[in-house]
Formats: structure tokens, sequence, C-alpha cells
């Protein structure tokens, strides 16, 4: 007898022993207890899909903060007494004690910045708490950091939507900045190049021989126009997905290594769900931008992960869509 045939029957006794036990209290009056865990009914967290490019930074809200919904709170990000994000929250419903937003948290880019702004330069980063005009609350990153330590098993239930981020640079958006930009060229020198073009054609051109003069005149034009970054420099939509947590939808059997036997492997299928938020951005020439949410939803995801290596029997496919 070969040594993969000895564990093959290994694998079966096995599997007999912990069915025979069911049985044996079956038949000793009390009822056969099955294995159900408690994530079966409610979401759980995998680990490797939560973990984040950066730390969440958690903001408890004061336990006075009082409002009629819906209503919109400013967290504002100082840099040296200097605004420098903006992030706007909304709430539909009252909030509950002991509320806590995140603070930038599809923005784990911005976040990693100020923290090493404040690893360099102690102090320099600060954040305020608006209530429309009303300064609730104004703390610097490092007294931030130290109670969302305590807040972290918060995360997941943290409050509010987050309707808009303002990323500024100094001086504000909505001007052109007469720098070299690759963005294009000066719209009014452009447009005077186009009328140029229209004059020669229709003017000057003799349609019966070549106007090609009128293209090579057009294209020396536009080329001598100076480059200029014209507001908005760009606008386009990206999509962020928080994982939110899973659910198990049951076991299958596959295949395993050996298809020529009776044992297959017991597969779990994991639904894990998350959270998709799409942002519209605009940015600046100034190097600033500003984050507009559109739309958000929650989408799944479908895959089998493995539960037990040889722990079931009469496989008949072999596993697709693994985690």
């Amino acid at each position: 007898m070969s040594q993969r045939t000895v564990l093959q029957c290994l694998r079966v006794l096995a599997i007999l022993a912990i069915v025979s036990v069911g049985w044996t209290a079956a038949f000793a009056g009390e009822p056969a207890r099955v294995w159900e865990p408690r994530w079966l009914q409610e979401p759980v967290v995998r680990p490797h899909l939560q973990q984040k490019n950066e730390a969440p930074l958690l903001y408890a809200l004061p336990d006075s903060l009082r409002a009629e919904p819906p209503f919109l709170l400013k967290v504002e990000v100082l840099q040296n007494g200097r605004a420098a994000i903006r992030q706007m929250i909304e709430f539909q419903a009252d909030l509950p004690k002991s509320s806590v937003i995140e603070v930038l948290a599809d923005h784990p880019g911005e976040l990693r910045h100020l923290r090493k702004r404040e690893a360099a330069h102690p102090g320099s980063i600060r954040l305020g708490l608006w209530l429309g005009d009303q300064l609730l609350q104004e703390l610097s990153l490092r007294e931030l950091e130290e109670g969302a330590r305590s807040l972290a098993p918060l995360a997941r239930s943290a409050a509010g939507i987050t309707r808009q981020v303002e990323v500024l640079a100094g001086g504000g958006p909505g001007r052109i900045t007469s720098k070299a930009y690759e963005e294009g060229r000066d719209p009014a020198c452009v447009q005077h190049c186009d009328d140029e073009r229209y004059f020669c054609y229709t003017e000057i051109c003799d349609p019966r021989g070549s106007c090609e003069y009128c293209e090579q005149y057009y294209n020396d034009c536009v080329l001598s126009c100076p480059e200029v970054c014209v507001d908005p420099k760009r606008v386009y939509t990206f999509t962020t997905l928080t994982y939110v947590g899973s659910y198990a939808h049951g076991t299958k059997c596959f295949e395993d290594s050996n298809p020529y036997d009776f044992i297959g492997d017991l597969y779990r299928l994991w639904e894990d769900v998350f959270l998709e938020r799409t942002y519209e951005r605009t940015e600046y020439c100034n190097g600033s931008y500003s984050d507009r949410l559109v739309s958000q939803r929650y989408v799944s995801y479908f895959c089998y992960a493995l539960e037990f290596q040889g722990g079931c029997f009469y496989p008949n496919s072999y596993v697709s869509g693994r985690c």
C-alpha cells in the first residue's frame, strides 16, 4: 500500500470519526450540535482586507454637539496657522453619544503628508471642528493621534458622509497662471491664430492653387503662443473602495490535487462587501484641488477560501474564483 493511499485512508477515518460524534450525541438523547459560527449570520472582518495604506485618523465628536439634522460639520486642517485642507461632512440623523468621524478617509496620501510634516515640525499641524461659523474644538494632530488609538474599534462605525474635500495651495484657485504648462496655449492667442487662418483661406488663398501656406502659418502662429494653465486645469472622476465586512455563504467540495480519488478540499464561499464612493476632482493651476462626492453604493465580491484540506467526499469540479 502506497504512502498516498495510507494518507487517504487516514483522512476518511478522521472524517468518519467527526461524523460519529454527532450521531453518538443524538442517540444518547441529546440533539446533535451543528457547528454554526456566529459569523454565518453577522458580518465579520477578514483582517487581510481591512488593511489600509494609512492608519485611520479618528476624531471623537464632543458630546455637547447639538444640531438639527441634516447639518454639515467642517474639519479644517491648519498648517502653521494657515488653512491647508477642508473636509465637509454631512449628517442626516441625530448623533448618538461617543460618535466619531474619520478624517480624510479616502485621501491617504494627504493624511500621510500631514503626519510627515508633523513629525518633522512638531506642533505645525492643527485641526479645527466647525459647525457653521462656530468653532467647536481645535486640537493638535498629536493630541488627535493619541486619542485615536483608543477609538480604533469604532472605525467601522464612523459617522457622517464626506461631501467635499478641498486641498488648498497658497493663493487659492481661480486665476490664469503665466507659466509654462503642458495643458494648453493661451486661448486668446490661439483664437487670433484661428481668425488669421480663416482670413487666409477666404481672402488671400486662391482656391485654384494650394492653400498649404495658410496651414503652415497657422501652425507657426499657434506654436508661438505662450503656454498657460487655465482654471480649472482638469476635471475628472475617481472611485475609492472601503472594506465594510464579510459574510459566509456555506461550503462546497472541490477537486484537490489528485482528481482520481473521491476525497476533495472543502471551500467556504465568502461575500466581501465594500463601500464604493465616486468623487469628482477639480484641479487648479496653483496645485490645489477640490473633491466632490458624486455617488456612493455598496458592492459585493464573491470568492472561495480553503476551509479544510481533504475535508469532503466526491468533488465534481475544480475551484474557480479563489480568494
